[in-house]
This record gives C-alpha cells, sequence and structure tokens, in this order.
C-alpha cells in the first residue's frame, strides 16, 4: 500500500529564528500526525525534504541518507564501502522530480546528484577545475528541471545548464557593460514559468527575466530589493516561486511579497498589515508555500 494520503509539514530549524507561530483562528485544530523517526525506520531524524513520486511512494531526504517509504517499511541509500556511488551526509535544499521521474538532490556544499529510482542508480555532479564540461561551483541552491532532459542549476558562481540526454554543461554569467547577461554570478533562487522562461534572483537587486532558447536575459525587473548591491544572499530576494494561473512570486527580504502576473503583464504587492498582532515580524519572507497557504517571515511562521 503507497502512501498517498498523508500529510506533512516541515518546520525549518535553521537558518531562520521563529519565535511564535499564530493563528488567525483560535478554533482551528491539528489533525493526528503520525510521528516517524529513526525508530520506524528513517535513516536520520534530520529531515531536508520530502517528495512523493508518481507511483506514490514517498521519499525522505535525510542527513545520512536518502529513504523510500511505502507506507510501512522503508528502503534507505546512503553511502558506504559497497555503495561509494550513494549520497554522502551534508546539507540539502528539497528534492524535485523531473518529468522523465529522475530525482534531483543538490548538497549545498559538495554538488548535485540525480537518482533514477527505477535502476537506483545515482549520479554525481560538481565542479572539475581541469574540466570545463562540470558545474560552474560546488556550492548551490537547488535543480529546475526545463524541459526535453534540461536541468538548470544556480550556484554560487552563475547559472549552469544541463542537457540530461548529453552531459553536456553550458554556463551563463555575468558580464560588466552588458545587460543581457544575468546581474551577478551569486544566483540564490530560480523558477519557471508557464511559457518556460526562467526568473532568476541573484545577489544583486531585482530579478532577472531569462529566456532559455538564446540564453540572454530579456528584462530586469526591479522588484523587493534593497538599493545596495551585496555578495550576501540575504539582500534583497530570497526567492522566486512559480504560482497558478501565470503568476510569479517574488519573497523579498524588506519589502513583503510580490505577485507579478505573467499573462497581465502586472505586478501586485503584499506587506505586512501594520494593524495585525504580529506585526513587528517585518516585511521579510523566506519562502511561500503556495497550496498551504504559509508565510514563513524572518521572525514569525504565519498561517494566511
Amino acid at each position: 500500500m503507497k502512501y498517498r494520503d498523508a500529510v506533512l509539514i516541515l518546520f525549518p530549524i535553521f537558518f531562520f529564528s521563529f519565535d511564535c507561530l499564530r493563528a488567525q483562528d483560535s478554533s482551528f485544530h491539528l489533525k493526528p500526525v503520525q510521528h516517524i523517526t529513526t525508530d520506524q525506520g528513517l535513516s536520520n531524524n534530520k529531515v531536508f525534504g520530502i517528495l512523493q513520486d508518481k507511483k506514490g511512494f514517498m521519499w525522505f531526504l535525510t542527513w545520512t541518507g536518502l529513504d523510500r517509504y511505502d507506507g510501512h517499511t522503508f528502503k534507505t541509500y546512503r553511502y558506504s564501502p559497497e555503495h561509494t556511488d550513494y549520497i554522502r551526509p551534508g546539507f540539502f535544499t528539497p528534492m524535485v522530480q523531473d518529468s522523465s521521474g529522475i530525482i534531483w538532490i543538490n548538497n549545498t556544499m559538495t554538488g548535485v546528484y540525480s537518482f533514477n529510482p527505477a535502476t537506483e542508480k545515482f549520479i554525481f555532479y560538481n565542479h572539475n577545475p581541469s574540466d570545463t564540461n562540470s558545474l560552474s561551483d560546488d556550492q548551490n541552491f537547488g535543480t529546475v528541471p526545463g524541459s526535453n532532459g534540461i536541468v538548470w542549476i544556480p550556484t554560487f558562481k552563475g547559472l549552469n545548464k544541463l542537457d540530461t540526454r548529453t552531459g553536456k554543461f553550458s554556463h551563463f554569467q555575468h558580464r560588466d557593460g552588458d545587460s543581457t547577461t544575468i546581474s551577478n554570478n551569486f544566483v540564490t533562487s530560480v523558477c519557471s514559468d508557464e511559457d518556460g522562461n526562467l526568473w532568476i534572483a541573484t545577489a544583486s537587486p531585482g530579478v532577472d527575466y531569462f529566456n532559455p532558447s538564446t540564453g540572454k536575459v530579456m528584462k530586469h525587473f526591479d522588484y523587493g530589493t534593497r538599493k545596495s548591491v551585496t555578495t550576501d544572499a540575504n539582500s534583497g530576494i530570497y526567492e522566486v516561486s512559480r504560482g497558478h494561473n501565470g503568476n510569479i512570486w517574488i519573497n523579498s527580504s524588506d519589502n513583503g511579497i510580490m505577485c507579478y502576473n505573467t499573462r497581465a503583464k502586472k505586478i501586485t504587492e503584499h506587506l505586512h498589515p501594520p494593524q495585525l498582532p504580529f506585526a513587528n515580524g517585518g516585511n521579510g519572507l523566506c519562502t511561500y508555500l503556495k497550496t498551504a497557504k504559509i508565510i514563513c517571515g524572518q521572525h514569525r511562521m504565519m498561517a494566511a
């Protein structure tokens, strides 16, 4: 029996400090939650990501390995002398699965893994200084699957395009005086819209609108950022996320959430209402969960 009806909520325990959780409706009650730990077979209690695949299996990415759960038992893929190609311990971003079923796993410091559940094979991609056909930097912020076997990987040293059919890397980096290149090589977040174009957040102010076909920035939007350029990942945009109906959600450090609609070509700004009791949380937004209406701020996590 596959685990099809699970609802799981992860609360971040690093990078941000949350000092309270408030609900707008005091009558709101959580349903009973099943607690799964190493006692039930989880490889480690530090969990970075959860994914349900197309067959209904649950996948848990932990500090020490990748776990598959069928609702009853676990199967764990972790590094060992017998399995040197399996993932090593580390810090990870949440997993994603592409249209072909491949699961992408990003170790934020050492590179990127792809995992094929059908063959149970891992491929590891990292930076090789002597090979131009490699990741431009091992430090990265996740993976965005595209079409036709293409995946996009934001790193500390530019945006990477990997063609999984050929194994070829293409690198997109900033060039001074060229507005068609990305604003900064420190790329913090990427998402694709319904037209297949990319929205790119970097350590520089604003958001880049990127055409994957030409490899060029079509337009730069000065939304939701500070005026100073810095290499601090938290200086302006925390994240760009694809929503529904042509919406692109832009989460900033100072100016709340902005929603740009690619169909109407309009921007809507959502700021922290000052009259609410938790308004001292500020207008810094870390992430947006489009299905659950949960807003994660710099100092608060709130149910919208």
